[in-house]
């Protein structure tokens, strides 16, 4: 069973850069009063213009600062597992304690939508779109490495979120739409992100049903 990690947990480094960049940001405004049109500090001095350019320089450094410590966070957040493959998986919802579990040789259905980039990036591929699961032979190379691993211990009527590098997608070569050159839907060396719920499973065990 996993669980998703605290909402509220925050790296330290996080923390830190976030203090960092805020104190970066707002030191060179004490600087920037000015007594007099005629001082140096002069909205139309040569000095007031090269610090105004400075105080630019310094917030988009603290701004860029800020976007990579709210994105540790937002990692953090999700709480991903990552298996000794290099698999990236957290699960959106666990399936019922009563539900079967998929191992490997059982035949599944599954619902999936896969995306290039990111969650919110161009989708390639849905089962969704078509309104039709997809059912395949777990281990039996019906699926990519990642989705055969990654599928393995999910009970039925979860949700899963995986991120797939390419080694353990369609590498180098991609994957072509019918009649096209490789490559021409899924570019070699994709990471693919795809969002899964299990339906079903049929194994040695029985079988398993949530809708």
């Amino acid at each position: 069973s996993i669980s998703l990690a605290s909402a509220f947990t925050t790296s330290p480094s996080a923390v830190t850069t976030t203090r960092r960049a805020r104190a970066m940001a707002m030191a060179p405004r004490v600087s920037m009063a000015s007594d007099s049109d005629s001082s140096p500090s002069s909205p139309s001095s040569p000095v007031a213009l090269t610090r105004r350019l400075l105080v630019r320089g310094v917030a988009t450094i603290g701004g860029l600062a800020l976007g990579r410590a709210k994105s540790a966070v937002a990692e953090d957040t999700l709480g991903f597992v990552t298996t000794p493959s290099g698999l990236k998986y957290y699960d959106v919802k666990e399936g019922p304690k009563e539900q079967q579990i998929a191992k490997s040789g059982d035949k599944v259905s599954i619902d999936y939508t896969g995306w290039l980039d990111d969650f919110d990036g161009k989708k390639f591929d849905s089962s969704l779109d078509r309104n039709i699961p997809l059912s395949l032979t777990l281990g039996s190379g019906q699926a990519i490495l990642g989705l055969d691993e990654g599928l393995t211990g999910m009970r039925v009527g979860g949700t899963r979120r995986f991120v797939i590098k390419p080694e353990l997608a369609y590498g180098g070569d991609g994957y072509p739409r019918s009649g096209d050159d490789k490559g021409s839907m899924i570019p070699g060396g994709s990471t693919l992100y795809f969002q899964v719920r299990l339906r079903s499973v049929k194994g040695l065990s029985g079988m398993g049903f949530f809708n």
